[in-house]
């Protein structure tokens, strides 16, 4: 229904996770990213009384409180799902270290600069053997923080593994799988923000750490998830980010396929039909 359900190919691996192999569209919203308290801003434009789907107990109660005319579900991070598809193939054994995903920062912002350069001291004080920065992708296109990152750390590989413009890859969740291989490459992850991959990460079984974030520029910036930065950031490994991922990712949740299918409305035709008109109206509005 909402282009943001094509994220990262969340409506396919949920479609197959739910023993459907031709995806298809929600009546509703699903969240799309890890948020410390509801999984939809308090400003975004929705549907009247359409269903919001978000991972974990958090979420939901925040939603639910933050949304109170729409009904709130947790299912789990459609992740989870995917993992439990690939698990079978997933014994891979690490062959770098160091995976860094730098929290995104436009060139433009007040301590951009500052932020990365911080990051860089921190990734040496880390001592690794091998090095991959994983940018998002305006920073990989600006000109400046690709080159920032090979001078200070000439034997890094620098890329980028994220959604490019214009955002949504439509069912398409190769990304996702990507993310996954790249991360049971390395031995460490480490984020100076606490993003959804470094949960995914820790999931994962990989020594993943929140790295302190100088001035901290980015959200969140009160509540919920300021405690936990804050919290995290005193951890010497990846034990105290181990102890949260599975909740914050709303583990407790999965759904089984028949359960999915209902909870998805999937099952119902009025449902579907209504998804595929709202997106339908949506893509004609957009060109």
């Amino acid at each position: 229904m909402h282009p943001s359900n094509d994220y990262y190919g969340h409506e396919m691996i949920l479609s197959w996770a739910a023993s459907i192999h031709r995806p298809k569209r929600t009546f509703g919203y699903i969240q799309h990213g890890w948020k410390p308290e509801s999984g939809f801003p308090a400003d975004m434009r929705l549907i009247p009384k359409a269903p919001l789907f978000v991972w974990s107990e958090a979420n939901r109660s925040a939603t639910a409180a933050r949304h109170p005319g729409h009904t709130v579900e947790a299912i789990g991070a459609p992740f989870l799902y995917l993992h439990e598809l690939l698990k079978p193939a997933l014994a891979i054994e690490p062959t770098k270290d160091l995976l860094v995903y730098p929290c995104h920062q436009l060139r433009s912002a007040p301590l951009a600069g500052e932020v990365h350069s911080t990051l860089i001291d921190q990734i040496r004080d880390l001592d690794p053997t091998s090095i991959t920065v994983n940018l998002h992708p305006y920073e990989f296109d600006d000109g400046h923080t690709v080159a920032l990152y090979q001078s200070e750390l000439p034997d890094a590989t620098v890329t980028t593994n994220w959604l490019r413009p214009p955002w949504v890859v439509s069912d398409d969740p190769t990304m996702l799988i990507r993310q996954i291989l790249q991360m049971l490459d390395h031995r460490r992850v480490v984020s100076n923000c606490l993003t959804t991959a470094v949960l995914y990460a820790s999931y994962l079984g990989r020594d993943a750490r929140l790295l302190r974030h100088p001035e901290r520029r980015q959200p969140p910036t009160e509540g919920r998830g300021r405690a936990l930065h804050e919290t995290l950031e005193q951890a010497t490994n990846g034990t105290a980010l181990a102890a949260i991922a599975a909740s914050e990712l709303g583990a407790d949740h999965l759904r089984t396929p028949d359960e999915l299918r209902a909870v998805l409305g999937w099952d119902s035709r009025w449902r579907g039909a209504a998804a595929g008109t709202v997106r339908l109206f949506g893509s004609i509005r957009h060109h």
